[in-house]
């Protein structure tokens, strides 16, 4: 994972860093929970929400399928709340299944609410992502379909 430069100066940048290298992570149970709360929900596009429950399974899909997946951060703003903070960030998401020497980037443009909670930290309760999946869907059914 690679952050934009400025973001070292945001308070938000820590959140950031750990929580996107344990969400990009490949192992097939990351520590997720000292970062969102029970009821926190994942958007993409406009699909109904997702649970962290259902967000378990999909790492457990990872760690089975991908070799590689992150997200590089460009460009990210902050908003403050009095309840927290609002994250706006524009990312590039890399998917690499395994065993495949192709490796697929997608544009995403993502909204994070977070909460504080004790000692100033932070915790997510919704992530919201647009991008567009079909360019990972097509390299799947290439390479998946040759086996």
């Amino acid at each position: 994972m690679r952050l934009f430069p400025i973001l070292r100066l945001r308070g938000f940048y820590l959140f950031l860093k750990s929580f996107l290298s344990v969400l990009d992570s490949l192992d097939a149970s990351p520590p997720i929970d000292p970062y969102v709360f029970n009821t926190t929900q994942f958007v993409l596009n406009r699909d109904a929400p997702i649970t962290v429950e259902k967000l378990s399974e999909m790492h457990q899909m990872r760690h089975r399928m991908l070799q590689v997946f992150r997200h590089d951060v460009t460009r990210a703003w902050e908003i403050e709340r009095d309840a927290g903070i609002t994250v706006i960030f524009e990312s590039e998401s890399t998917t690499q299944f395994k065993g495949d020497d192709v490796q697929v980037k997608v544009a995403e443009m993502n909204t994070w609410e977070l909460k504080r909670v004790s000692w100033g930290r932070l915790r997510l309760t919704e992530a919201r992502c647009w991008m567009d999946p079909s360019a990972v869907q097509k390299r799947a059914n290439e390479f998946f379909g040759n086996k």
